[in-house]
């Protein structure tokens, strides 16, 4: 797999972690960062390709308004892991990956453990 699709795996991995989701949606930075365009069906926009290569589940629903509101029809996208072991695969090598750049100090782990400690 290319390079840059693992880091875009990575990122959306953390963010998952971060957010403690199982899905993303339109309005996270992620959308905006790769021109998501809410105006155009998702399916035909290079984003839906680039995310299809990855192991994602990407769930769009689509809402035709009336005719009398003269609105455009609006579109709802959530990306996720199609498995949630293939997302902490990615996370686990974004950690690994932090750890070497910033000599054992990991901003991912320091926000939010993988797992939860119980006493």
């Amino acid at each position: 797999m290319n390079a840059a699709l693992r880091e875009l795996g990575k990122y959306i991995a953390i963010q998952l972690h971060l957010q403690v989701e199982f899905r993303l949606d339109q309005a996270a930075p992620l959308f905006q960062a790769l021109k998501y365009d809410s105006a155009i069906y998702f399916k035909k926009q290079t984003l839906a390709f680039l995310l299809k290569t990855l192991p994602l589940k990407i769930e769009t629903k689509y809402f035709k308004n009336s005719q009398k509101s003269k609105t455009k029809q609006s579109q709802e996208v959530k990306i996720g892991f199609i498995h949630d072991t293939i997302k902490n695969s990615y996370l686990l090598e974004a950690i690994q990956d932090e750890l070497r750049k910033t000599d054992g100090n990991s901003k991912i782990l320091e926000n939010k453990s993988i797992v939860a400690d119980v006493e």
